[in-house]
């Protein structure tokens, strides 16, 4: 079903309504991607009404059962406060749970956010670290994107020889 709303998405012209109807059916028979598709959809208002409440339980209902992008996008949802209050410490660990999964997008987002929110039990190198990791699990087709994000990261943390090796060691662990 999540398929035929992927198809809907991409037909010309697209038909975001259909779309969103067809992640719902998946939703509703358990397909985790159409529970996260449907919660977009929600996200960016289109095929549904735009309804940040809907789609944090959606994307809830997702990580629950184990969906690596759905901690990703909860942590996205509290470091910028859409439809909840701001909340850099949930959205850390909503980060450090899509990492635990493997999901590398999480490894670049809680690099920035420990850059921008300065916690105080974790540091640069672990910021790096992390990037380090996300670059090295990320698809091979999402892989450059990820060292273009990351290099970014670099020039803000100016790592010397043995940062870099701290970090590193750190990714090794992740």
């Amino acid at each position: 079903m999540t398929a035929l709303g992927r198809l809907q998405e991409t037909a010309e012209p697209p038909n975001h309504e259909a779309a969103a109807d067809w992640y719902e059916k998946g939703h509703k028979a358990g397909d985790v991607v159409g529970t996260t598709n449907l919660a977009h959809a929600y996200v960016q208002g289109i095929g549904r009404n735009e309804n940040w409440i809907k789609a944090r339980v959606l994307y809830t209902e997702a990580a629950a059962r184990g969906y690596p992008r759905a901690f990703n996008d909860l942590g996205v949802i509290h470091e910028e406060g859409y439809g909840v209050h701001m909340d850099q410490l949930t959205a850390y660990s909503f980060f450090l749970q899509g990492v635990n999964v493997g999901y590398p997008r999480a490894g670049k987002n809680i690099a920035e956010l420990i850059l921008k929110a300065r916690f105080p039990w974790s540091s640069k190198h672990a910021a790096l670290g992390y990037c380090i990791w996300a670059v090295r699990t990320a698809p091979d087709a999402e892989k450059a994107s990820f060292q273009e994000d990351c290099e970014v990261l670099v020039t803000e943390i100016n790592p010397d020889a043995a940062m870099r090796e701290r970090a590193e060691r750190f990714a090794d662990q992740l």
